[in-house]
């Protein structure tokens, strides 16, 4: 092993500990990567930065308002005061275009962490992600994947029941940025609705957490609705695993806050995010049969 991974293995005292585990739980094929938006963001701008964008032409009032939630992490608020100012048609239409799959690199994916999800699980994966940068890193490993919403019930029983043989499933469970606009899940309202009891959303969302132990990639898990659910149902012996960066201060917290989430961390220093490229590189070293 590299004196680099070394370094990051020494950042918490735990993540040599949790490493080997998740190693082992890779090797046995029980882990499925759970995919957030950090994974995105070397082609695409954090949430943060897109919803102050996209308000610069807003009253002082407006981008006020846009600003207050965004800096309270209540990004639902914001989206909603977008889609009411640019009226829904247009919203979904800048939002395509945001999220545009030609603004993809290849060159540039290829040198990211999210080039390597695919050789976690031959390219099974669950995402928030709109975009789809996960479909070209599976294509760029030769793998091809089909791409499933929470509406596609057949598809996705079929999958839990019997393994995906015959290609990669990505399982899209907030939309995908060609779907219809009744199937992205992104404002306040929209999450009310498919997050609510027994819709297709929640009922598979809760099946996969129930059937999959799941490692968490470029996702914040801070407090929304897909964390509500995870900490709903979490029983004893139940864990999922996390790679996650941050500031060496701030795992003592982190750790209380994962702890809620029965989830293990390997914490990396977030000055650097070619620490968790090298976390996946050495999994995927240990782990190729």
């Amino acid at each position: 092993m590299s004196s680099a991974f070394d370094k990051i293995m020494n950042y918490d005292t735990a993540n040599k500990v949790v490493f080997n585990s998740l190693r082992d739980e890779l090797k046995k094929g029980g882990i499925l990567p759970f995919v957030g938006a950090g994974l995105s963001a070397f082609v695409y701008e954090t949430w943060e930065n897109l919803l102050i964008k996209l308000s610069k032409d807003f009253s002082d009032k407006d981008k006020r308002n846009i600003q207050m939630a965004v800096k309270a992490g209540d990004y639902f608020t914001a989206t909603d005061i977008l889609c009411e100012k640019y009226g829904e048609i247009l919203f979904y239409k800048v939002l395509r275009d945001v999220f545009s799959e030609e603004k993809i690199n290849d060159t540039e994916l290829k040198k990211s962490a999210a080039f390597l999800v695919p050789k976690l699980c031959h390219g099974d994966c669950i995402t928030t992600n709109f975009d789809r940068v996960l479909e070209h890193a599976c294509k760029l490993n030769n793998i091809v994947p089909d791409r499933a919403l929470p509406t596609d019930t057949n598809q996705l029983n079929e999958y839990l029941r019997n393994g995906n043989k015959k290609s990669a499933l990505v399982f899209k469970i907030h939309g995908d940025i060609l779907s219809n606009k009744e199937q992205i899940i992104l404002t306040g309202k929209s999450y009310d609705e498919h997050y609510s009891a027994d819709t297709p959303l929640r009922r598979q969302l809760t099946r996969w957490i129930d059937s999959r132990k799941l490692l968490f990639l470029g996702a914040s898990l801070k407090q929304d609705r897909t964390v509500e659910i995870i900490k709903e149902r979490m029983e004893e012996g139940m864990y999922n695993y996390t790679i996650y960066g941050c500031k060496k201060s701030e795992i003592p917290s982190l750790k209380e806050h994962f702890k809620d989430l029965n989830t293990m961390a390997i914490f990396y220093d977030s000055s650097d995010h070619g620490n968790l490229k090298m976390v996946l590189l050495q999994l995927i070293k240990d782990t190729i049969v």
